[in-house]
């Protein structure tokens, strides 16, 4: 992006409310991630935006039963340590009230702590002018291209599985779609900054594809050791 194009909050000025996720815009979102975030106007009134932040949060908490169940077969729990016990694994009802009560709580702190942490790395990436209501969109919007996967995936698992806990436990290859988008999410992210902002291109990949795809890899490739190291 060139250092004559403004920044987000530039953009913005007084432009009414919208729906930025059509059909179309989904598309593009999840396909065309430049052309998506060319409209910064829309993307700061989009209506949309508290219920991304709930549904990034629906997906904090899928991870967070996610990753207590990967540390109990770890043996890295004493006992169970998924949030209400076995209640939430053995029964759907248990598991969504768990999971969509706490995305109200983990959507409530990511759209303050994520919209931080993100205009952090613009800055950072040579940004200066981004503030937290600026990175907000952008942080979401990449956030739903990680979380929707996980959330179909999960609906579906829902239908044709008893219970959480046999869904978990079944060797299913499609559910690893979730970790393509993940990493995609990264990509997503990066093309949000490029195009709303006037950042160095070498700090950009650094901040938010370097760093970020080289944690999920050595958070995943650690786990993938650990469950070969037990299995020996």
């Amino acid at each position: 992006m060139s250092d004559d194009t403004p920044p987000v909050e530039e953009a913005v000025a007084s432009a009414p409310p919208s729906i930025a996720l059509t059909p179309s815009g989904l598309w593009q979102l999840l396909f065309q991630p430049t052309k998506f975030f060319t409209d910064a106007r829309r993307l700061m009134q989009a209506r949309e935006l508290p219920l991304l932040a709930w549904l990034a949060g629906i997906s904090y908490a899928m991870d967070r039963i996610d990753s207590n169940l990967l540390k109990d077969e770890l043996g890295a729990a004493k006992s169970s340590s998924v949030p209400f016990g076995s209640q939430v694994l053995h029964s759907w009802s248990a598991y969504w009230l768990f999971v969509l009560g706490g995305g109200v709580i983990s959507g409530c702190i990511l759209w303050f702590l994520g919209a931080w942490w993100y205009s952090k790395r613009l800055n950072w990436s040579g940004a200066s002018a981004a503030d937290w209501d600026d990175a907000r969109p952008l942080y979401l919007y990449q956030s739903f291209v990680a979380a929707l996967p996980v959330l179909v995936i999960t609906l579906l698992q829902t239908v044709q599985y008893s219970s959480y806990l046999d869904a978990w436990q079944a060797d299913e290859l499609w559910s690893s779609v979730s970790l393509v988008f993940l990493f995609w999410s990264c990509v997503t992210s990066y093309k949000a900054a490029l195009t709303a902002y006037p950042v160095t291109l070498w700090k950009a990949r650094l901040w938010f594809l370097i760093l970020p795809i080289g944690l999920y890899i050595l958070v995943f490739g650690g786990a993938a050791a650990l469950f070969a190291a037990k299995d020996s």
